[in-house]
């Protein structure tokens, strides 16, 4: 998140809303977004709001499928599930301001 975790690198309020953001807390993401976006205790950095208020937009968690191709010793391939911890619905602020961004940066 672009945000020093060290003991005393950052505000500890901005440390802890950073750690949040990174283990995928949505609305700490969402919060992060608008700091960067506006330079509200970190450098002001609208690429990285942007990044932010997508991962917040975003579903995650639950669980995927994901292939695993033959090792070549005559096992075949197969479809493993892949727990990616507890399913998190994105949220829909960042949604919106995700596509109201990105109208405004292309001109649409």
């Amino acid at each position: 998140m672009g945000i020093a975790l060290l003991p005393g690198a950052a505000e500890p309020t901005l440390q802890n809303l950073a750690a949040r953001a990174r283990a995928g807390e949505k609305e700490a993401q969402l919060d992060l977004g608008m700091r960067f976006e506006e330079g509200n205790g970190v450098p002001q950095d609208k690429a990285r709001a942007m990044k932010l208020y997508r991962q917040a937009a975003s579903d995650s968690g639950g669980t995927v499928w994901v292939y695993m191709p033959s090792p070549g010793n005559g096992v075949k391939g197969r479809v493993v599930p892949v727990y990616r911890g507890p399913r998190q619905v994105g949220l829909e602020d960042a949604r919106v301001i995700s596509k109201a961004r990105d109208r405004i940066q292309h001109g649409n």
